[in-house]
């Protein structure tokens, strides 16, 4: 038998042998500097395509302009600039404005501003452009700096490429501060407006109570006998009347921007002694009640005569001295000087006080500025530069070295050829006034106005109604009774002046109509109510004034002769 064979046991699998590592790291590092140089590639391509936009960029703004000073920055090495840039970085130095105000800031060149706004803008979330505004230093010439990114997309600890165009817009900005003072001209307007609208009706009512003060004041004056200390204090109170109605139509006159040049001739000398008494009272009372010491030294010679409003002067010079009582408030010596400079009247008012703000002197004069808070207005200084700008002058405000303030006003002397025009002062003749008569309906719905217009009236002849409303008056002319003159107030509640004038026409076209008002005399000579009156009365009234008034209308009352002449007629009597 032949032996049996055995299988051999089955190899065993074992792992392939491994390759020479030196080849596949050889092939990895290949691979790795064909990626770097890949990636280099890249960035130098990015970088040429930033710097290719950029110049796009730039060539596109030098089209726009060749004023600007053009720039591309990459942190603070400047890449391209053009000429400009060069000329106003060489000796310019910029500080930045800001919300119309010029920053706290250093000085800075311009490369410094496009450094200092690269820098900014790289800390924005934004992607937009940085637009800033610098002045120059010493100078009045703006740029607009406007900065911008060139790649939006840059690795981490890279600088972006950045454009930098400044552009001179001082023009601009010109016309930008032109455009508001425009603004604040319109708004000072329409405040002004506003504010003339709620004088209107306010005057009307101070003016009537002005009105009986004058009237029952010169009545007093005429019929009674008086010391001459009496008789002082009454013509102290005509003028503080007079100067009260004055304050009050040059208000309305401020608020609507009409100015009229004065042509009256005045002495100072004497206008500063009126302003003085009538303050004096004032300031006495206020030492008296706070146990000030108060004292007033005028020194103000006979001066030559100015151009200018004697009431309206003696209210500037009133509203120095009792300014500069009140910036007084632990007491002390007020100034009133006068003389001849060169070819100028110079009058100056000095205190001893707190002094005016040197960030207040160039608003002083300004509309509604006020440093009193709610106890002044405003309005008195803006008041005293337009009286002193219709009489030609100037004032100036200005703070004493030993303290306190001075004003000082400045009049131009008379030319020889308008002192010699002036006419001689004499004495006026007696004249004796005849009596009037007549029958005068007066309209007023102020029952003060209403008693003492009646009285004057009455006091120069003719007799007088009074009624207190136009449907009144309207009803007694329709009842046929006849009147030589009618004397109607414009602001009457319900039916007004011009109403009641207009229907009063039409009953009897021949009645002589006058109308009175508190407010200014602010009507077109083309208005077509104008026709159906005789005139415009401005309160408050006068006796002179209201003479004249009813002389045009009234008839005198005829002489004895005339009446022996008239009873001598056929169907009269003579009169024996």
């Amino acid at each position: 038998m032949s032996p049996r064979r055995t299988a051999p046991p089955p190899a065993e699998t074992l792992p392939p042998a491994p390759r020479p590592a030196e080849p596949r790291d050889g092939l990895l590092r290949k691979y790795q500097e064909l990626f770097a140089k890949h990636a280099a590639l890249v960035q130098r391509l990015e970088l040429r395509t930033d710097e290719h936009v950029s110049s796009y960029r730039l060539s596109t703004w030098a089209l726009e302009t060749s004023a600007s000073a053009l720039a591309l920055l990459r942190g603070s090495v400047v890449l391209l600039a053009n000429r400009r840039w060069h000329e106003l970085s060489r000796d310019s130095f910029w500080r930045r404005v800001r919300q119309d105000k010029l920053s706290g800031e250093g000085l800075c060149t311009l490369r410094q501003v496009a450094e200092a706004a690269s820098l900014t803008l790289r800390g924005m979330d934004s992607q937009g452009p940085l637009v800033e505004r610098y002045q120059e230093h010493g100078g009045e010439r703006t740029l607009e700096v406007r900065t911008e990114r060139v790649a939006m997309h840059r690795k981490p600890g890279t600088h972006h490429a950045v454009l930098v165009l400044a552009h001179d817009i001082t023009e601009q900005v010109r016309s930008e501060q032109e455009l508001e003072r425009a603004r604040e001209t319109l708004h000072e307007q329409e405040h002004l407006r506003a504010l003339g609208e709620m004088a209107s009706g306010v005057a009307h009512d101070l003016n009537n109570t002005l009105n009986a003060m004058r009237l029952r004041l010169e009545l007093t004056q005429r019929d009674a006998t008086f010391t001459p200390s009496q008789r002082a204090h009454l013509d102290a109170m005509s003028r503080i009347v007079n100067d009260a109605s004055t304050r009050i139509h040059r208000l309305q006159d401020f608020a609507r921007q009409r100015v009229e040049p004065d042509s009256e001739q005045v002495q100072l000398a004497d206008v500063v002694q009126e302003a003085v008494e009538i303050a004096h009272s004032e300031m006495e009372h206020r030492a008296a009640h706070s146990s000030l010491s108060l004292r007033l030294v005028v020194e103000v010679p006979s001066l030559p005569l100015v151009h200018g409003s004697a009431t309206d002067l003696r209210y500037v010079f009133i509203n120095l001295l009792l300014n500069a009582r009140d910036a007084m408030p632990h007491g002390g010596t007020i100034r009133v000087r006068g003389g001849v400079q060169q070819d100028k009247v110079v009058i100056t008012v000095e205190d001893e006080g707190t002094g005016i703000p040197a960030e207040h002197l160039r608003s002083i004069f300004r509309p509604f500025f006020t440093t009193k808070g709610r106890q002044g207005t405003g309005l008195g200084l803006s008041m005293a530069y337009g009286v002193m700008a219709r009489a030609g002058g100037t004032i100036h405000a200005a703070n004493r070295p030993g303290g306190g303030a001075v004003f000082t006003l400045c009049f131009p002397l008379l030319e020889q050829s308008a002192l010699a025009a002036l006419p001689a002062p004499a004495a006026p003749p007696p004249v004796t006034q005849p009596a009037l008569t007549g029958r005068v309906l007066v309209v007023d719905d102020d029952p003060s106005n209403l008693e003492v217009t009646l009285l004057a009236i009455q006091s120069q002849g003719p007799s007088a109604e009074g009624v207190r409303s136009g449907q009144e008056a309207l009803e007694r002319l329709r009842q046929g009774q006849r009147y030589s003159l009618v004397l109607c107030d414009i602001g009457l509640r319900g039916m007004d002046g011009w109403q009641v004038a207009s229907k009063a026409r039409a009953l009897d076209r021949k009645l002589p109509i006058y109308l009175m008002t508190g407010s200014t005399l602010d009507f077109d000579p083309k208005d077509r109510r104008l026709r159906s009156i005789k005139g415009v009365l401005l309160k408050p009234l006068g006796l002179t004034r209201l003479r004249e008034m009813l002389a045009q209308t009234a008839p005198p009352m005829p002489s004895k002769a005339q009446a022996r002449k008239r009873a001598a007629r056929p169907g009269g009597k003579p009169k024996r």
